[in-house]
């Protein structure tokens, strides 16, 4: 491991933190939040509920809790980045054409496909404040990022509310945890280098772009995929090889992961299926 003062895309800004060296890249971590906010170890640290009913979230448990850490993965010799989340052993992607909002103080809320995530953050803590300035660069960075606590619109006050309110069914949990298995697959593999750029993505961008990001139809095409057994048609939007509508420069580009990766991909998901969370469920082959 590695301390390095800068990642490529990122904000010069951000103070960056351990970077891990893979074979074919490397894993820096953005931010970390431990249970007392902070350095320490006391208080209950973050919550992370999954967000599907109507229920006071006074009411609620949350799905997971412990440590919150933000992490960008980079591929070697490319512009290709990853940006993930993670609570506990539960992690999802940040794309620029997913929702990441603040609906109060310290908490937030994150469109999924399918289904949404609410994070409260603790309240204390060692450079708490400094933190929650350096996840709001993160999301500007990485999301389609929006102050909800300022907004009065009607999609607004329905996100809002979505915060406050989770019924976790047992269907979308095994969604949200088919979900984060596949966001930590999609990670692993760029990192090993089993998902090569030149064979298994495909890379839009106009001038060199200083990084490429993926959609969030990179992990809603795979959750497709695991669900019924087969590719969807259009995998990753490539087919169409249109570029996504997130706004932002021309520095920006995006990678999809092509048919041959997704296929890749369910492979690698059929093998790691016995020995971690991921339920019982169709993929290609059975």
């Amino acid at each position: 491991m590695a301390s390095q003062e800068a990642a490529a895309g990122t904000s010069n800004k951000l103070k960056v933190g351990r970077t891990t060296e893979y074979r074919m890249g490397a894993n820096t971590e953005l931010l970390n939040i431990t249970a007392g906010g902070g350095g320490g170890c006391d208080g209950e640290g973050t919550k992370l509920f999954l967000l599907c009913g109507a229920d006071r979230f006074e009411s609620v448990r949350p799905f997971r809790s412990g440590e919150f850490s933000v992490h960008m993965v980079r591929v070697k010799g490319r512009p290709i980045s990853l940006v993930t989340c993670m609570v506990d052993d539960h992690r999802w992607m940040l794309a620029k054409d997913a929702m990441a909002g603040r609906v109060e103080a310290r908490m937030f809320v994150f469109g999924l496909p399918g289904f949404f995530y609410g994070l409260e953050l603790p309240g204390t803590g060692d450079g708490i404040e400094e933190k929650l300035k350096m996840l709001e660069e993160i999301f500007a960075s990485f999301s389609a990022n929006r102050d909800l606590t300022v907004e009065d619109d009607r999609a607004a006050i329905a996100a809002a509310a979505a915060a406050k309110s989770s019924t976790a069914e047992p269907e979308l949990v095994q969604q949200a945890v088919r979900s984060s298995a596949a966001v930590k697959i999609l990670a692993r593999s760029l990192l090993a280098g089993a998902l090569k750029p030149a064979k298994h993505l495909l890379l839009l961008h106009g001038g060199g772009p200083a990084a490429a990001l993926p959609t969030m139809s990179a992990v809603a095409a795979l959750l497709t995929a695991i669900e019924t057994g087969q590719i969807p048609s259009a995998a990753m939007a490539a087919v169409s090889g249109a570029e996504p509508d997130v706004g932002g420069g021309g520095s920006v580009g995006w990678w999809y992961v092509n048919g041959d990766g997704m296929a890749l991909l369910l492979r690698v998901m059929r093998f790691a299926r016995a020995d971690s969370a991921v339920p019982a469920v169709a993929v290609a082959g059975n």
